[in-house]
């Protein structure tokens, strides 16, 4: 009896150790997560990935804006470029002429600089013809004398204002003798010039002006009356205190345009 309860004992351990050495179903494994991401990795479908390449966008440049006169709302400190035109009267200033003098009309028309050098002070030289023309009476009978020049002002102009600015210049002033006549009893004679040489065609003047410009949008009207007074010229240097002195009195109308 003892020998089939020991030999009974003996089959059930032997049936435990045969089932703890055979290896355990797949399907009574623990799944993990590192099996499950290999599993899925190995029967999941393909896809297409879509590869987007980044666009470079340009930043956008806006043109600057042309600033006008009207938007700042200062016109000070503009350098100008122009034209200007006008009449003139012409006297002598000497009281050793027993001639009366008698107005008669003369022109002028030319280009304009101005460069400013500040808000109040600019230096503006010029280019101008002029043309010339006075009345004398003597012994009884009347004269017209015409002259024709190239004239070049070097002028310091200071300005006031804004908008509306009055304005005073003063310079020098070159003049190159083109032409002269001489008109007496209704008969008119060119005076004869080829002999002359350059010094005694060129004169110098002092100048002195005042003005009033109005400013636009798009650049500056004005309106200057001006003198010139003969000091001599390059062949004899300043006159003598009793030489016939010309006085030109100018009034311009001009417009300037900035550059």
């Amino acid at each position: 009896m003892k020998s089939f309860v020991l030999l009974g004992c003996l089959s059930m351990v032997n049936f435990s150790l045969l089932a703890q050495s055979q290896p355990a179903s797949p399907s009574s494994r623990p799944v993990t997560k590192e099996m499950q991401e290999i599993y899925d990795r190995a029967n999941a479908k393909p896809t297409t990935s879509i590869i987007t390449t980044p666009t470079r966008t340009e930043p956008t440049r806006s043109k600057p804006e042309k600033t006008s006169f009207a938007t700042t709302g200062d016109f000070r400190g503009r350098s100008y470029i122009g034209i200007k035109a006008g009449g003139n009267y012409t006297t002598v200033l000497n009281e050793n002429t027993d001639a009366e003098l008698n107005f008669a009309p003369g022109y002028h028309a030319g280009i304009v600089f101005n460069a400013a050098l500040g808000n109040v002070v600019s230096f503006q030289p010029e280019i101008l013809y002029n043309h010339n023309a006075l009345k004398a009476k003597q012994f009884g009978d009347n004269y017209t004398f015409t002259s024709s020049s190239i004239d070049i002002p070097l002028l310091f102009r200071f300005s006031f204002g804004n908008q509306t600015q009055f304005f005073v210049n003063a310079g020098v002033m070159g003049s190159y003798l083109l032409k002269t006549t001489s008109e007496r009893a209704g008969t008119k004679f060119k005076n004869d010039l080829s002999d002359w040489e350059f010094a005694d065609r060129t004169k110098f003047s002092g100048v002195a002006g005042i003005g009033v410009a109005h400013n636009l949008p798009k650049g500056q009207i004005f309106l200057e009356a001006r003198g010139h007074y003969l000091l001599g010229n390059l062949s004899e240097g300043f006159y003598k205190s009793d030489a016939l002195r010309d006085f030109h009195a100018t009034l311009s109308l001009g417009y300037l345009i900035p550059f």
